[in-house]
């Protein structure tokens, strides 16, 4: 049986000048330190940048800026793409807020040590358009209703995902989980997987029960990046469907989808989400983005399962013309396999056989109860620099929480 474990970490409180302070110590969940962000856009971005300075200037110089020909050819793409960034007030204030706490925290510096210059906000910014152009892989299986009637869910949903992307050392040491209680009118707390430094989505999920997760898409109407007009980049607006509280009597599905549609940003991604099932709806659907278009995949589209069960890897399967894929022929077969008593345990273990050499994290959400387990591949110890060294780390050990431990000021 799986036994939620949480590990201390021997951090000091971090007071800060608004009255708000980060959980302290901070705890631990499946391998990841949880950051707990409270107050407006701009304390939590406050928090975000007292707690994660060293990590965030350790992503950008060690990783992100290893990706381009110069560490400052990154630094001035940063620049360059910042005005063409449409985020709103919301996501700029959390921006200030990162650089106000990280230079409070470092003694009013926060820079790379390519450049003398500080971060400004716009570029923090811009490090959030990293998943528009460096590309992740990813899996995701959802079943409901059919698939799960003869287990212990009795026809309820459970969602299971597999973040693949690297196993750089850089980036491995950099993840974090963070919890949003936002004190903001019209949004709710969620949770979001990430890094040192991310605003966006990659994996997050509210206090409603919405859980969504990003994969790249292999779509052939990606745009061009960076682009010729003001966008908001696909993890910022992911954000923003997940965080704001659906009107009364509305489905959360149908919601997030359309505010997630509703801002031209650019790029191919497969965005699932699973919500609370309502009596006659789909409890998940699979949202294939491409610049300037989306369809909105149901289990009714696929034809390869008996009951209810949604597949995203990276291939659009209803925007585009299916292609082979190895790890979604694994989910049909263990589909075919599992019938209806697909349940938490079976649906980690399909995830497991569809894991990539490069899988970094992976995760299940129930939202009838609200359950969330996560496990992620740790950075290992020493300065390991070859990828291959770490292709035999373990994950850390499966953890268990519930969104209502979480979400809890």
């Amino acid at each position: 049986m799986l036994k939620r474990r949480i590990a201390v970490m021997g951090f000091f409180i971090v007071w800060l000048a608004s009255g708000w302070c980060l959980a302290a110590p901070p705890e631990r969940l499946g391998g990841l330190p949880v950051v707990v962000l409270k107050g407006t856009h701009y304390e939590r971005g406050v928090a975000h940048g007292a707690a994660l300075h060293k990590q965030i200037v350790d992503l950008v110089d060690n990783y992100l800026a290893q990706k381009t020909a110069s560490p400052l050819l990154f630094l001035l793409m940063l620049q360059q793409v910042a005005p063409l960034i449409d985020a709103g007030d919301g996501f700029q204030d959390e921006a200030r807020g990162i650089v106000d706490g990280a230079k409070q925290a470092n003694n009013g510096t926060f820079r790379s040590r390519y450049r003398d210059e500080d971060f400004t906000w716009q570029e923090v910014i811009a490090l959030n358009t990293y998943v528009d152009y460096i590309g992740t892989a990813c899996s995701s299986v959802s079943v409901w209703g059919g698939a799960t009637a003869d287990g212990a869910l009795k026809g309820g949903a459970v969602l299971a995902r597999n973040l693949d992307w690297s196993l750089s050392p850089d980036l491995l040491r950099n993840q974090a989980l963070f919890v949003h209680l936002p004190s903001e009118a019209g949004e709710q707390p969620f949770l979001s997987v990430g890094f040192a430094g991310f605003l966006g989505c990659l994996s997050c999920v509210n206090q409603a029960g919405l859980g969504a997760f990003l994969n790249l898409g292999y779509g052939d109407r990606a745009g061009t990046f960076p682009p010729r007009e003001k966008f908001l980049p696909a993890a910022l607006a992911f954000r923003r469907a997940v965080e704001t509280v659906a009107p009364e009597g509305t489905s959360l599905l149908d919601h997030f989808v359309t505010l997630l549609t509703a801002r031209h940003h650019i790029g191919s991604f497969i965005i699932h989400a699973i919500a609370p099932r309502e009596p006659g709806k789909d409890a998940a659907v699979v949202v294939e983005l491409q610049e300037g278009t989306h369809a909105v995949r149901r289990a009714g589209d696929d034809k390869q399962f008996a009951s209810p069960v949604l597949v995203a890897t990276n291939h659009n399967r209803l925007a585009g013309k299916a292609r082979a894929c190895q790890r979604y022929s694994i989910a049909v077969a263990g589909a075919a396999t599992t019938g209806r008593v697909f349940a938490p345990d079976n649906l980690w273990q399909l995830l497991t056989k569809m894991q990539r050499s490069d899988t970094m994290q992976r995760m299940l959400l129930v939202p009838a109860t609200g359950e969330f387990r996560l496990s992620v591949r740790q950075a290992g110890s020493g300065a390991i620099k070859k990828v291959k060294a770490l292709v035999s780390q373990p994950f850390a050990a499966v953890e268990s929480i519930t969104l209502k431990e979480l979400f809890t000021p």
